[in-house]
């Protein structure tokens, strides 16, 4: 595991939680939100970021709210993709838009997205 956690660069955000265990879980806050939009998410596969989420769900305490970044150019495919994520321990999702059909987003179609 060590090995695929290198490759994955799991190593890091494993050193943030930690951290944030060591003081920051008892300040106050309420959770946390892992590959939100601004996150690795592009950049992982479906395995990658199940695994990301799984790891990150093991570091934070079951008394703080857990939220994963998820969604995919079609509904289909981000009802999949939360699925996973609350598979994986996911409480709640922070739901990206679609970005790549930009002329067909209206607001209906959003309104049907989610």
């Amino acid at each position: 595991m060590k090995n695929e956690e290198a490759r994955l660069g799991i190593g890091e955000p494993l050193h943030l939680l930690n951290y944030c265990k060591s003081g920051l879980n008892d300040s106050g806050i309420i959770g946390y939100v892992v590959l939100g939009s601004t996150g690795e998410r592009a950049n992982l596969d479906e395995a990658e970021y199940l695994q990301v989420i799984e790891t990150a769900r093991g570091a934070v305490p079951e008394s703080l709210t857990f939220i994963a970044g998820a969604g995919q150019q079609s509904t289909r495919g981000t009802i999949n993709e939360i699925d996973g994520a609350a598979k994986a321990g996911a409480e709640a999702v922070l739901v990206i838009t679609p970005n790549f059909y930009q002329p067909a987003i209206t607001q209906d179609a959003l309104v049907r997205h989610y």
